[in-house]
């Protein structure tokens, strides 16, 4: 089968993770697989340096996107305060990336492991297999330009009417969404659930002695964007007391500058609450693997205060593989991985910070109960591997390279 991975976006966070454990297990499955690559820029080096890294060999194809330019804002000759007058010219004025029709030419068929953005163009030569991971930023006001949004929308109705294209969602509780966004029937998509087995192991060593790191923390990996619902997250923190300092990464974790919205929206809730940068609250910013799971091992419990996810949260899995005891919003795709894997959680009201309070004073109270039951769960999950993932997408690969594709129905598959 000659597979085309092709991604305009390269986004770092879920989307590249994704992409590489899909493709790593996709590769090693044993099945003729001749990998190509389609992108451009700087998503195509992400991807480059990612194959190259996992030893998978592949063709590289670098095929620009129509109007490329249209989607990067630019200053003039690099100069200050020019941004606007090169938004007016066009620059940085669209959010959708225009696919041209040859990055469909040539292949068997097309694997996009990011949707997002991404519109179709009228006529596709190769059947399209692509993954949809979530709804938020038609949820949550304020994550984009009500423009941008708009754009998105148009892009998705295209993806949803071409009869070329099997979408790919992670949840039930997606599907949910959708349902309600665009009255979309269930069966028009693939539930596969995603896996969350991580390459790297977790280290032993705590790297760089901090203050803070002398005793207990709390961990919350996630980026500032409303849905992550750091407002909830630092004013329950705050209520319980911050008995221990609480650690936050992920991009925009840093807060800076202020005078950007969300940043001083943040920075304004942690003022009033009177908590202190850099000693009960630290916020590091975007960190590598290494650091990440080497926090994630020595902490006293993972926080995960998130609104909306698309199949779950990979930190959330990541902790529970580690034996980390998890105090997690109580929302449905959140129920939906327990429910999946078996994990156990303290679960509080996404809304309540009073709530979140009360869930870090029974994880205090009887902590080492809570840590027993996280270690001896690690070992009881319901797993789901890669490899598993990997061959129900090489199931919906197959099928839409097969010659008769107007045959082709979804699965119809709603897994609870």
């Amino acid at each position: 089968m000659r597979l085309r991975l092709l991604d305009y976006v390269g986004n770092l966070g879920g989307g590249i993770r994704f992409s590489t454990e899909l493709i790593s297990a996709l590769m090693h499955s044993g099945e003729d697989i001749e990998l190509e690559l389609c992108s451009h820029g700087e998503p195509l080096e992400r991807y480059v340096h990612m194959l190259e890294g996992a030893g998978i060999p592949f063709r590289r194809l670098d095929i620009e996107p129509l109007e490329g330019w249209r989607n990067r804002p630019r200053k003039l000759w690099n100069l200050p305060r020019t941004t606007r007058l090169m938004r007016l010219l066009g620059h940085g004025d669209r959010w959708h990336i225009a696919v041209p029709e040859r990055a469909f030419e040539g292949c068997d068929v097309v694997l996009m492991p990011w949707l997002h953005r991404h519109r179709l163009p009228e006529r596709t030569e190769a059947q399209v297999v692509a993954s949809f991971h979530d709804a938020i930023l038609f949820q949550f006001p304020g994550i984009l330009a009500d423009r941008f949004v708009a754009e998105e929308r148009e892009s998705l109705r295209g993806w949803v009417a071409n009869p070329d294209v099997r979408i790919v969602v992670s949840s039930n509780a997606t599907i949910a969404t959708l349902r309600g966004l665009f009255g979309v029937e269930a069966p028009r998509f693939d539930l596969v659930p995603v896996s969350g087995e991580h390459l790297p192991a977790l280290p032993e060593a705590m790297p760089g002695p901090e203050p803070w790191n002398r005793g207990p923390y709390l961990l919350c990996p996630a980026n500032t964007f409303p849905h992550k619902n750091h407002e909830v997250l630092f004013e329950g923190f705050s209520r319980w007391g911050a008995k221990h300092p609480l650690v936050i990464s992920g991009e925009g974790t840093l807060m800076q500058p202020p005078r950007t919205g969300r940043n001083r929206v943040l920075r304004g809730v942690v003022s009033r609450l009177g908590l202190r940068m850099g000693e009960n609250l630290i916020p590091l910013g975007y960190i590598d693997n290494a650091r990440y799971f080497s926090l994630l091992s020595h902490c006293r419990a993972l926080v995960m205060p998130t609104r909306a996810e698309g199949g779950g949260s990979f930190p959330v899995f990541e902790a529970m593989n580690a034996g980390i005891p998890v105090v997690c919003s109580r929302i449905p795709v959140m129920v939906e991985q327990m429910e999946r894997t078996g994990g156990e959680v303290l679960w509080f009201d996404v809304d309540d910070p009073g709530d979140l309070a009360r869930a870090l004073r029974e994880l205090e109270d009887d902590y080492p109960r809570h840590k027993e039951r996280a270690m001896r769960q690690k070992n009881q999950m319901r797993e789901r591997s890669w490899q598993e993932v990997a061959r129900e997408y090489r199931h919906l690969l197959a099928a839409s390279s097969g010659s008769d594709r107007a045959a082709i129905h979804p699965l119809q598959r709603i897994l609870t």
